[in-house]
């Protein structure tokens, strides 16, 4: 079975900003080990809109990479994440993303921000960032 990392916003800007050893290392350990990062289209696009100008190559270069796959949030989507909010009693679309694509796949997620997921799933397999 293939495993691998979900990464959250979070995580995503702390790779592209080089702020983080533990993401640079869980990002390269990842290729070395063939592990798949699977990065949810919402976070993707958030991670984009708040990275400096100056992180956006190292953003290429993370979904350049050949274990780097990004989950949609299209039509098959749409409702499972909706169920995952409602059930939760949430609207955090980006954050129901990445809890269903964890789910789903039955991986933790990396995140330096886990409070919101605990919320809407406690059961979450989380790795938090320092």
């Amino acid at each position: 079975m293939i495993g691998g990392r979900v990464l959250d916003t979070s995580a995503i800007l702390q790779f592209a900003s080089n702020s983080s050893i533990y993401m640079q290392s869980a990002v390269w350990v990842a290729l070395e080990e063939s592990l798949v990062l699977a990065v949810p289209a919402t976070s993707l696009a958030e991670a984009w809109a708040r990275a400096d100008a100056g992180d956006h190559d190292a953003l290429e270069v993370l979904l350049g990479l050949p274990i780097t796959v990004i989950d949609p949030l299209g039509a098959d989507q749409t409702r499972p994440v909706g169920q995952v909010l409602a059930t939760a009693g949430s609207t955090d679309v980006r954050a129901g993303h990445v809890a269903h694509c964890a789910k789903h796949r039955g991986w933790p997620v990396i995140t330096a921000v886990p409070d919101p997921l605990r919320r809407i799933d406690p059961g979450l397999d989380i790795e938090d960032l320092p």
